[in-house]
């Protein structure tokens, strides 16, 4: 029979002698309360342990407590630090959310170039917010050229993927601009808007 108890235990036994999948696994069982009750502190310190040994998984899950403040003080700085490093690693979830922090300035400074470059990583990845916030980042023109062709792309990607906001753009794009939103004509089927003369009209191809 499964005994998280005795998962703990060994976890525990693994970690103190510098396993750092062990101590990611121990950090997990303390954050959820299995095998014994929770403690974010413990969680924090042995994520810590096994994010300082390059464990991508866990430099993703401390990034996290430093940005939501479990088990210690909350830190934007860290969590970017730790995000960062993941992130390099090719670790989808955090690029993402590096992408976000350089977006928004939170815990260094605004980089758009910066929050393009990490969306379009994890986007490649299939992750489906970096998809959608891609396209938005394409359509704005923001950290790079406005590509229309690209952010419908990138839309349909995250639409594909159940991304309820994308789904609509898409297919409201099927009948409208995605730059200027002029309505296209019954049996109307243009490359180039009408309106806004933008290089594409969004239709269905």
């Amino acid at each position: 029979p499964v005994s998280m108890e005795q998962a703990r235990v060994w976890y525990g036994r693994a970690a103190e002698q510098g396993d750092a999948k062990a101590q990611c696994n121990l950090a997990i069982v303390h954050a959820n309360g299995e095998g014994g009750p929770v403690s974010m502190e413990q969680a924090r310190v042995w994520y810590e342990r096994a994010a300082e040994q390059g464990l991508a998984q866990a430099q993703f899950n401390l990034a996290l407590l430093h940005e939501n403040g479990q088990g210690g003080p909350v830190s934007m700085e860290q969590a970017r630090v730790w995000y960062g490093r993941a992130a390099e690693q090719g670790y989808a979830e955090a690029q993402c959310n590096l992408a976000i922090m350089h977006y928004s300035g939170e815990g260094g400074p605004v980089s758009m170039d910066q929050a393009r470059v990490w969306c379009g990583r994890a986007a490649e990845q299939g992750h489906a917010q970096a998809q959608y916030n891609l396209a938005f980042m394409h359509k704005k023109g923001e950290g790079g050229p406005v590509s229309l062709e690209h952010a419908m792309f990138w839309f349909k990607r995250a639409a594909a993927q159940g991304d309820n906001t994308a789904m609509q753009i898409v297919q409201q794009a099927e009948s409208t601009c995605l730059s200027c939103g002029k309505r296209r004509a019954s049996g109307e089927n243009m490359k180039s808007c009408s309106g806004c003369k933008c290089a594409i009209y969004c239709s269905k191809g």
